[in-house]
C-alpha cells in the first residue's frame, strides 16, 4: 500500500508499517524486473523477456491472464463452502481467512484479533475487527507503467505494481458515513473523490506511488493514477483498498468466485468445521510473479530446491477451539504424489535444522541464568516443533502441530509479546516529533539562562499579575524571526488584549502540537506551576537551580486537553492522584540541564512519586542519559530560526485527552526581558544539531527503544 496514499486516510500505525513492507517488496520487484533499464534497451530486447540488471537471467513477460484448476482438481478440494469468494481478488497470490466470531469465546481471544487486525490484515481502523464475522484479505500484482519520479521518462512498461484489498463482513448494517468519516479525517476533503466502478460507488484518493529502485533508498521511479480508499458493496460490508484503477476494476466486476482463479477457488473450498483462520498462497514456481513473493516462513536452501518443481500452493488452517484437534494445519499441494513425498522429506529437514538451530542457540552457563526466560521461551519452541506431525495424502503434504494448553499459551503469549512490541513502537514513533522540540526547547531555555543568568518565566504586570507567557519571553532566542515576532508585542499589555490577540496566529512551529486536534493558535509544551513548583514561585529559577542530584522538569508535553494559547500564561498543577491527567499516556519532558525524561504514563504510586521528585525537586533521583550536551556554558550554539506554526503539519494520533488542574500563577513580573537584553539569534543552540533519546524508559533513565 502507498505511503503517500494511504498516510492520508488514517493515522493508523498499523497501516504505515503496512506501506512500509510494500516498499519493500517493491524494492524486489524493481530489481527483479531491472527497471534502471531505458525504454529504448527495452524495445530492442527480447519481446519476450523483461531487460534486468548486470548479468542477471530473462525472465518471462508477467501476465494478468487468470490461471484455474481442472475439475480434477477442484473435484479433489471437495464440496464448495458458502464464504464470498466474489470478494478475492482476481489472481491473488494470497488470501487471509478470519473469522472473528470463532475467537470471542476463547480466553484470550482478543489477544488473537488485535494480533490479525494489526500485524496480519493490517487494517487502517483496527478495533473494525472487533465487530466482523469475516474478513477476507487478498493480494495481487496489476501491470503498470513505471516513470522516472523526476523526469516523468518510462522506465518500465508492463511493472508490477501490488494490490492490496481487506474485506469485512459484519451482522449489522454498517454507519457508512461515520466510517468514511474515520478513514478520511485526515485527508483534504477536495482531494476525496466518489467514482463508479463495476456497481459500486468507492471513495478514493489519487495519488502516485513512490517505487525505490536501488538498495540505498535514494533513487525512485513512480506509477502513477494508485487508488486508496474504500466502498460499501452490500449493507453489511466495507472494502479497503490500495491499487491501480485497472486492479480495482477488476476487483469490483461481476466475476464470481470460481472465475476470479485459483486462489479464490481454493479458498471457496476450504473445509469451515474447524476453521479460525487461514492463509493461503499460490505459490507455484511455474508463474513468473510467484519469484516476487515473499514467502510467509524461512525457506532454508533444500527446501526451495523441493518446492521449485514441485509445490502449487499451500495454506496454513488454525483451529484454537478443538481442544482435541490440530492448532496449525500446514496443506501443501504438490503437483504429483512423488512431489508430496519429496516435499514431506525437505519440510522435515527443515524442522529439524530449525530445533537444531534453537538448540545451539541456547545461552549456557552463567549466560542461561542471566537470559532465563529466553531460554525457556527457545525450550518450549523446540518441544513444539518436535512435535509436529508430517505425512502424505495423496499430492498433499499435511504437517499438524496438535493442540494443547501449553501449546496454545505458548502462540497466546507470541501474540501478546508481538502486541506489546507494536504498540510500543507506536508509541514512539508518536512522540518522535516531540523528543526534537523539548530538546530545542531545552537548548533555548539554556541560551536565555546564559544571556539573562534566570530561566524565562511570565511577563507580568508591576502588579504581578501575568500578561504573557513564558514561551513569548523565549522569543529572542529562537532566531532573528523570534526576535522580530517579540518585538511585535506590547509587553504591559495582556495575551488577548487588542494589539497581542493578533500575533496568536504567529505561533512559532517550535510550540506546535506534534500530533492530535489542538488548535493551530495553542500549545502543550507547558511548565507545571502552582505554588510548590519550581515554576510557580515568586523568584526566578537561576542557575543554583541546575542540582544535578534533583534533575527539575522544565517544558512538558502535556496530555492535548491541556493546551493553552502558546502567548497565554498557563496554569498547569500536577495531580499526584492521576498523573495522566497532565501527562496522559506518556511522559515526554525535558529537564533543566536539557537532559530528556521519557517513561509510558500510569496513575500508579510508583510513577506519581517519581514524577513528584522531577517536578518539585523534593528527593534525588537518578540522572537521565542526555538528549545532547547542552550544559550551561558560554559557548552555546545559536538556535534555528522557527517558522510560524501554519508551516508545521501535526496531524498524527492524539494523545489521551485529560482535564488540568488550574491553579495561580505566582511567578514575577521582572522575569520579562526586552528584546535588547535577550540572547541574539546566534547565540542559541540549533535544533536540528541535537540528538534526541528516542527511547522509552523508567522516570530515571532511558534506555533502547524497540526497532520499528
Amino acid at each position: 500500500m502507498s505511503r503517500s496514499l494511504l498516510s492520508q486516510l488514517s493515522t493508523s500505525k498499523a497501516v504505515r508499517r503496512a506501506v512500509a513492507g510494500t516498499g519493500c517488496l517493491l524494492l524486489s520487484v524493481s530489481a527483479f524486473v531491472g527497471c534502471q533499464k531505458s525504454t529504448t534497451e527495452t524495445e530492442n530486447a527480447d519481446p519476450n523477456a523483461v531487460a534486468q540488471t548486470g548479468d542477471a537471467p530473462a525472465f518471462p513477460q508477467f501476465s494478468t491472464e487468470i490461471r484455474f484448476l481442472s475439475a480434477e482438481q477442484l473435484a479433489a478440494l471437495g464440496a464448495k463452502n458458502d464464504l464470498p469468494t466474489e470478494f478475492v481478488q482476481p489472481n491473488a497470490y494470497s488470501v487471509q481467512v478470519v473469522r472473528p466470531e470463532r475467537f470471542r469465546d476463547l480466553e484470550n481471544g482478543s489477544v488473537a484479533l488485535e494480533t490479525f487486525a494489526n500485524a496480519s490484515l493490517q487494517l487502517p481502523l483496527p478495533e473494525l475487527l472487533d465487530g466482523a464475522n469475516l474478513a477476507l484479505a487478498s493480494k495481487t500484482f496489476s501491470l503498470e507503467t513505471l516513470k522516472n519520479a523526476q523526469t516523468g521518462e518510462t522506465l518500465q512498461e508492463g511493472f508490477p505494481t501490488p494490490s492490496e484489498v481487506v474485506y469485512l463482513r459484519f451482522p449489522e448494517p454498517v454507519d457508512q458515513a461515520a466510517l468514511d468519516a474515520k478513514i478520511f479525517k485526515n485527508a483534504d476533503p477536495n482531494a476525496v473523490k466518489t467514482q463508479k466502478i463495476g456497481a459500486v460507488d468507492v471513495r478514493v484518493l489519487e495519488n502516485s506511488l513512490p517505487v525505490p529502485l536501488d538498495q540505498t533508498g535514494q533513487t525512485f521511479g513512480r506509477v502513477d493514477q494508485m487508488l486508496a480508499g474504500l466502498a460499501f458493496p452490500t449493507p453489511n460490508s466495507v472494502v479497503f483498498f490500495s491499487g491501480s484503477p485497472t486492479a480495482l476494476d477488476a476487483y469490483f466486476s461481476a466475476k464470481t468466485g470460481d472465475e476470479r482463479g485459483v486462489a479464490a477457488q481454493r479458498v471457496g473450498r476450504l473445509p469451515l468445521e474447524k476453521l479460525d483462520a487461514a492463509f493461503l498462497y499460490d505459490f507455484d514456481f511455474d508463474v513468473a510473479t510467484t519469484a516476487l513473493v515473499q514467502p510467509p516462513v524461512p525457506l532454508t536452501p533444500a527446501l526451495l530446491e523441493a518446492m521449485q518443481p514441485n509445490v502449487s500452493g499451500f495454506h496454513f488452517v488454525v483451529d484454537a477451539n478443538s481442544a482435541d484437534g490440530a492448532i496449525l494445519t500446514l496443506v501443501v499441494d504438490a503437483k504429483s504424489a512423488e512431489g508430496a513425498e519429496t516435499l514431506r522429506k525437505a519440510i522435515g529437514g527443515a524442522l529439524m535444522e530449525a530445533v537444531d538451530g534453537l538448540g545451539s542457540a541456547l545461552p549456557q552457563g552463567e549466560q542461561a541464568a542471566a537470559a532465563s526466560e529466553a531460554v525457556e521461551t527457545f525450550e518450549k519452541l523446540r518441544t513444539i516443533l518436535k512435535s509436529a506431525n508430517l505425512a502424505t495424502e495423496g499430492t498433499r503434504v499435511l504437517g499438524t502441530l496438535k493442540n494443547s494448553p501449553e501449546t496454545l499459551a505458548f502462540f497466546v503469549d507470541a501474540c501478546e509479546n508481538m502486541n506489546s512490541f507494536r504498540r510500543q513502537s507506536e508509541i514512539y514513533a508518536k512522540y518522535g516529533g516531540a523528543q526534537d522540540a523539548l530538546t530545542a526547547l531545552g537548548q533555548a531555555f539554556n541560551a536565555y539562562l546564559m544571556k539573562n543568568k534566570k530561566f524565562p518565566a511570565p511577563i507580568r504586570a508591576a502588579d504581578g499579575t501575568p500578561l504573557l507567557s513564558w514561551r513569548v519571553a523565549l522569543l529572542p532566542v529562537l532566531g532573528a524571526e523570534g526576535q522580530k515576532l517579540y518585538e511585535e508585542f506590547k509587553l504591559d499589555e495582556p495575551w488577548n488584549g487588542e494589539n497581542n490577540i493578533k500575533l496568536l496566529e504567529k505561533m512559532p512551529s517550535i510550540f506546535a502540537a506534534p500530533f492530535g486536534d489542538v488548535p493551530k493558535t495553542s500549545t502543550p509544551f507547558l511548565v507545571f506551576t502552582g505554588q510548590n513548583a519550581p515554576f510557580g514561585r515568586v523568584e526566578p529559577l537561576t542557575l543554583d537551580d541546575l542540582n544535578p542530584e534533583k534533575p527539575i522538569l522544565s517544558v512538558v508535553l502535556a496530555a492535548e486537553a491541556n493546551a493553552v494559547e502558546w502567548t497565554r500564561p498557563e496554569e498547569f498543577v500536577f495531580n499526584p492522584a492521576k498523573p495522566s491527567d497532565a501527562f496522559g499516556e506518556f511522559i515526554c519532558a525535558v529537564t533543566l540541564d536539557g537532559k530528556l525524561v521519557q517513561a509510558e504514563c500510569d496513575d500508579s504510586e510508583e510513577v506519581a512519586k517519581k514524577l513528584a521528585a522531577r517536578i518539585y525537586g523534593t528527593a534525588p533521583v537518578e540522572e537521565t542519559a542526555p538528549a545532547q550536551e547542552a550544559q550551561p556554558t558560554e559557548e552555546t550554539a545559536p538556535v534555528a530560526e522557527t517558522a510560524p506554526a501554519e508551516e508545521a503539519q501535526p496531524t498524527e494520533e492524539a494523545a489521551p485527552a485529560q482535564e488540568a488542574q488550574p491553579t495561580e500563577e505566582t511567578a514575577p513580573a521582572q522575569e520579562a526581558q526586552p528584546a535588547e537584553e535577550a540572547a541574539p539569534a546566534e547565540e542559541a543552540a540549533p535544533a536540528e544539531e541535537a540528538a534526541p533519546a528516542e527511547e522509552t524508559a523508567p522516570l530515571e533513565e532511558a534506555a533502547p527503544a524497540p526497532a520499528e
